[in-house]
């Protein structure tokens, strides 16, 4: 069985385990960090001490709702404030250094940031665009246009991530993004081993190596999460509390998400996409694979979808066929990118992806066409 002991610590909403230290935002906006004793904290041994260099709170006092700690240098932390402020710590006395957003990146503010395997902060807008940095001074865009909530970056560099309508998708270091079985989730982290913990939006908490499948613990009321490894995560309740678990998950039939029974396997198809010509006049080769064979006329077609990644309503619909094997290929016509709705960066995004008739069993809400990964592209 999966045991969860609480730590005697309350008011607080979210938490980041980092190399020696775990680091909390309290309810009321404080930065604060406990410091473990030789002991894990169980029910028994809640050995927690206060940094004695700085004691229990950290600054600045106010006003903070994320924080993200690196695994691979002790005391070293990203946090966000609700608006566009991003603070540093990495000095021990925890002095937190205001870092310059230019170019408007976060005039919407900041929903979430996280902490990459090589030090880079990942930073989510309110508006759902993701951004990374490793000085605070350079940044790239690594969004896609579908509204990303909540981050979070494996070692092997996979990026994790929640969209605005709780689904869970995998983002390759080349840029490309893929969906899987999870959804209905509020809160995601990743621990040093790769495994994945996720907090629903009903409370529930699960654990994931692959998207594929999903293991649910004993934990409920939950809120966020912070992992350390396969058998071990912290967790902030509803109330503020804060728990942790110090045994892996029993093995559970597969859900894939926290509200649905278990959905029937499904194969995504796969489509790569190449763009030619100038910008005036950019055609898009869309070629893909695993898709139902032979499918030739309406509606039994291969619907591909362009949508400005900006302007979200402003889409496309192509169809196309496929052959016995399940392959398509197609060419766009002619688009002029430079018409197209620019963001606060003057950036254009175009997102492409495709779809047959199946439909996604682990859709929210059900019954979605079941997507290929989506290829996007910024100008």
């Amino acid at each position: 069985m999966h045991a969860w002991y609480e730590l005697g610590v309350s008011g607080m909403q979210d938490s980041s385990q980092g190399k020696g230290a775990l680091w909390l935002v309290g309810e009321n906006g404080t930065i604060w960090q406990f410091i473990a004793g030789n002991s894990p904290p169980t029910r028994q041994t809640q050995e927690w001490v206060f940094d004695p260099a700085t004691g229990s709170r950290l600054k600045p006092t106010g006003g903070f709702r994320r924080i993200a700690a690196t695994k691979m240098a002790i005391e070293y932390a990203w946090a966000a404030q609700g608006s566009s402020a991003l603070y540093v710590c990495k000095e021990r006395d925890g002095n937190f250094s205001h870092v310059t957003t230019t170019g408007g990146r976060f005039d919407s503010g900041i929903e979430d940031v996280a902490v990459d395997y090589h030090d880079a902060a990942w930073v989510v807008s309110h508006s759902g665009y993701i951004y990374k940095t490793a000085d605070g001074v350079n940044w790239e865009s690594h969004s896609i246009g579908l509204g990303s909530r909540r981050i979070a970056i494996a070692p092997d560099d996979i990026v994790w991530a929640i969209f605005l309508d709780g689904t869970v998708w995998r983002g390759t270091p080349d840029g490309a993004w893929y969906p899987t079985k999870g959804s209905g989730m509020e809160d995601i982290s990743v621990g040093v081993d790769g495994t994945v913990w996720l907090v629903g939006t009903n409370g529930t908490v699960w654990t994931t190596r692959d998207g594929q499948s999903f293991d649910r613990t004993e934990a409920s009321g939950m809120r966020a999460v912070s992992a350390v490894t396969a058998d071990t995560a912290y967790a902030v309740g509803s109330n503020g509390t804060v728990w942790y678990s110090d045994r892996p998950p029993t093995t559970s039939t597969p859900t894939g998400t926290p509200t649905t029974t278990t959905p029937s396997p499904q194969l995504r198809p796969h489509i790569d996409v190449q763009q030619s010509g100038p910008l005036t006049a950019t055609k898009y080769t869309i070629t893909g694979t695993g898709f139902l064979p032979s499918l030739s006329s309406s509606p039994q077609t291969i619907q591909i979808r362009g949508v400005d990644g900006v302007n979200l309503q402003d889409r496309v619909t192509l169809q196309t066929n496929s052959d016995s094997a399940g392959k398509i290929s197609v060419t766009t016509g002619a688009i002029d990118t430079t018409l197209l709705q620019r963001n606060s960066f003057g950036q254009a995004i175009v997102n492409f992806s495709a779809a047959d008739s199946r439909t996604d069993p682990a859709s929210t809400p059900a019954n979605q066409p079941l997507w290929s990964n989506t290829v996007p592209f910024l100008y």
